[in-house]
């Protein structure tokens, strides 16, 4: 399995796709608890109810797609998604049961990521992955063609996307190379700034304390000279 590692990161080497699978069974399972007509929203209970979609339909469904599953990784001979959703027969599935499925699925993944890309994302940039989300997008397309039965974009239109796509993020991660490194830059020279501030205030408490210790002294020398000068009778008692 290829690992990976941020360019000048010392962090541990990952995985993208070994991170996606490994969230992805959980959030099936959680798409597939809420999976019933009456869960769904008005618009689309009143799809499943006008197809007579019912809970052993959509289990049945559900079936369908880990057979793609397992055939996709199983099947070598199988290249894309979309041969192993129809193989498996789950591009024959009534359409409301499809929609229901899928919509359910959606509504899970979409959610989870939503949060996961916002945490890993520094505040006010982009996501820190956008050349593989862009890959996620152009493999998406194919399954939503293949589940359609439409193309939405010729293949010469698709490529020349990818490479506009591709040439605007690489603009758009040299610009922001280019102000970290000017941030980094700024943070060093404040870093400069805060060690010598430290080392005059150091500098300032030594000498303060030293005058501390100074006064000390002569009050001690002022209160034993007047002590003597009373004991020779130079001072009036009190």
């Amino acid at each position: 399995m290829a690992q990976f590692r941020p360019k000048g990161s010392t962090g541990p080497m990952y995985n993208p796709q070994r991170d996606l699978a490994y969230c992805y069974m959980p959030a099936l399972e959680e798409a597939v608890k809420g999976l019933t007509v009456e869960a769904a929203p008005s618009w689309l209970k009143d799809i499943a109810v006008e197809a007579e979609v019912t809970e052993d339909t959509l289990a049945s469904a559900v079936q369908t797609l880990l057979n793609a599953h397992e055939l996709f990784i199983t099947d070598l001979a199988i290249r894309e998604p979309a041969e192993a959703l129809e193989q498996s027969g789950f591009l024959y599935l009534p359409p409301a049961v499809r929609i229901l499925l899928l919509y359910r699925l959606g509504e899970v993944l979409m959610g989870g990521f939503f949060v996961a890309i916002r945490d890993v994302t520094r505040y006010g940039e982009l996501p820190p992955d956008e050349v593989g989300l862009e890959r996620g997008v152009a493999a998406g397309r194919v399954i939503s063609e293949a589940l359609a039965g439409v193309k939405h974009v010729r293949p010469e239109q698709s490529l020349a996307i990818e490479l506009e796509t591709a040439r605007a993020l690489a603009e758009k991660h040299e610009s922001r190379a280019e102000r970290l490194e000017a941030e980094l830059r700024c943070t060093k020279a404040d870093c400069q700034k805060a060690s010598r501030r430290e080392r005059a205030l150091a500098s300032r408490c030594d000498q303060l304390a030293a005058n501390v210790a100074n006064m000390q002294r002569m009050s001690l020398w002022q209160h034993l000279t007047a002590w003597v000068r009373y004991k020779l009778g130079l001072l009036p008692s009190a």
